[in-house]
């Protein structure tokens, strides 16, 4: 199936709002700054020469390794590598149904569980892996961007794009949710061609595009995604143009969002998120200084500044403060001083820098959720500090894990599935909502809060057991714990469905019924005497 065009499209009505929503992104823009100069240097892009280090004003790593470690972590909580981390399941309205027509749903669950299993090999792929955990790293500054693109390659159909954070613009509705999407980005002719080959560009671009000394000549290309309110059926818009066109070389529509934005924190009011980093800022900031001090302190105390007695006046604003120095002056002590002597005898102790920096070392690790234990050689701590330092991360980290989830997995594999139906790898336009078809997320930390939401009910048993109650008495076994499989993730291969379970029921009574037979049998003998003799013929006479 092809993608629809948009038609009729005011290219520079869209271009004054497209300036309008960059402009605003004018203000964010000095705060992801730092963000990324001191916890991402070499994440953040740049128009300089390629291959520019970004780490000459840095003197301390520990912003840069716990934010990859943590990134790290989150990727494997939101897609853990390898796994399934979701399924399709039946919604509320789809429950209800099952429920009045006496069912449990799980012939329904197993339908959708088998679309699930289509969908889920195209995430198990190396690409996906690389670009979410860049998407991850762009996360934790505040804002993350995921594009899924169809590649055209019946090998590897669907690929995955991690678009910087500094390439986009972004737009919110009245209630915070994204309605346009904003992307600016450098590239040749000759790559704008690969990438929109049936494009309608400009004359005078084929023109350069034919040439070689023009051809990788890198320009500004826009590809923005905006949503129509006024379409229900195919609510997104691409639109890609270059320079001054005055057309789109490209407009495509779909049926469901095409890019995942995601924010960790969200303040009402504003389009982009605030990340653990922003949080950490301050502390981030202040280490890197404190560490500059104390590597200064240390290589005074280790080289000294010298003074010398050049037989002129001491001029303090030509004297420069580093380690190794000379200064000038007109007498160094008691009858005009020695030649050459140290000035720093009286240096400053540096153990107390080096603790300041261990404490804020410490800060900035526990708000990037960096978890892991000190080093060897380092001072041990308590087992008590190791779990409330375990438990703190988790509580804060659960508190953005809904809106990360909210915001990506619903996005993000409707997306891969409307691609494989254009394509023809999927014989379902299945739309997953919020109502007939959910999207179950399998990571670790959402099985870890659904255990969260059962230990209520597991207490309540062990209450009724306590009192000597029958559970059956109070609680509708059968429905909670259909309830309970399918919050546990339990395959639905593997479940019962309710004309199973009755005839499961009912092959258990005939086997007790035998049972009871055969027992009764064995403890009355003459019964079975008495029937095997009534069986038996009568002798014949002699």
């Amino acid at each position: 199936m092809s993608r629809e065009k948009l038609q009729q499209y005011d290219i520079a009505e869209h271009r004054k709002r497209a300036e309008q929503v960059w402009a605003e992104k004018l203000y964010w823009q000095g705060l992801y700054d730092d963000a990324y100069a001191y916890a991402i240097p070499y994440r953040k892009p740049a128009k300089t020469t390629q291959g520019q280090s970004r780490v000459d004003n840095l003197f301390d790593d520990t912003a840069i390794s716990s934010t990859f470690h943590g990134a790290g972590q989150l990727k494997e909580d939101l897609f853990p590598s390898g796994e399934a981390w979701f399924t399709l399941a039946p919604g509320p309205i789809s429950k209800a149904i099952a429920r009045r027509d006496q069912g449990n749903g799980v012939e329904f669950s197993r339908q959708l569980q088998g679309i699930a299993d289509q969908v889920t090999p195209f995430f198990q792929t190396g690409e996906f892996d690389q670009a979410t955990t860049e998407y991850c790293i762009d996360l934790y500054a505040g804002t993350g961007v995921l594009l899924p693109i169809p590649t055209g390659d019946p090998n590897n159909p669907v690929g995955f794009v991690a678009v910087p954070q500094s390439e986009v613009a972004c737009e919110v509705d009245a209630y915070g949710k994204t309605s346009a999407l904003y992307w600016k980005k450098m590239l040749s002719r000759r790559q704008i061609k690969t990438a929109y080959p049936k494009g309608n560009f400009p004359k005078e671009f084929e023109e350069k595009l034919s040439k070689a000394e023009t051809a990788d000549e890198k320009i500004e290309i826009c590809q923005d995604y905006v949503k129509r309110p006024d379409n229900k059926r195919r609510p997104w818009a691409l639109i890609v143009y270059i320079g001054d066109s005055k057309e789109p070389i490209v407009s495509e529509t779909y049926r469901t969002q095409p890019i995942v934005v995601s924010r960790y924190h969200r303040v009402p009011g504003e389009a982009y998120g605030r990340g653990p980093i922003l949080n950490a800022l301050p502390a981030i900031k202040t280490l890197n200084k404190a560490q500059e001090l104390t590597l200064k302190a240390t290589a005074i105390k280790m080289l000294g500044i010298w003074g010398y007695r050049p037989g002129g006046a001491f001029n303090p604003d030509a004297a420069r403060l580093a380690p190794g120095q000379f200064w000038p002056m007109n007498s160094t002590g008691g009858v005009m001083g020695p030649d050459v002597f140290r000035l720093d005898q009286s240096a400053g102790d540096i153990q107390v820098g080096n603790l300041v920096s261990q404490d804020l070392r410490q800060r900035i690790q526990v708000a990037l959720h960096d978890e892991r234990l000190p080093e060897k050689g380092a001072t041990p701590i308590s087992a008590s500090e190791v779990a409330a330092r375990m438990a703190r991360v988790k509580t804060n980290y659960i508190g953005a894990f809904g809106r990360m989830v909210h915001e990506t997995i619903p996005v993000l594999v409707p997306r891969v599935m409307e691609i494989l139906y254009d394509e023809g790898l999927l014989n379902t336009e299945l739309k997953p909502d919020a109502l007939f078809v959910n999207i179950r997320v399998l990571s670790p930390l959402a099985a870890a809060m659904r255990a969260d939401r059962l230990r209520p009910f597991m207490e309540y048993l062990q209450l009724l057991m306590a009192l000597q109650q029958n559970p059956a008495r109070f609680v509708k076994l059968d429905g909670k714990l259909d309830a309970i499989a399918e919050d546990m993730n339990i395959e639905p291969e593997f479940r019962v469905t309710v004309e199973e379970r009755v005839a499961i029921d009912q092959e258990l009574q005939r086997q007790q019924a035998r049972a009871a037979v055969t027992q009764a049998l064995v403890n009355k003998p003459e019964i079975v005497a008495d029937a095997m003799g009534a069986n038996q013929a009568p002798a014949p006479a002699p």
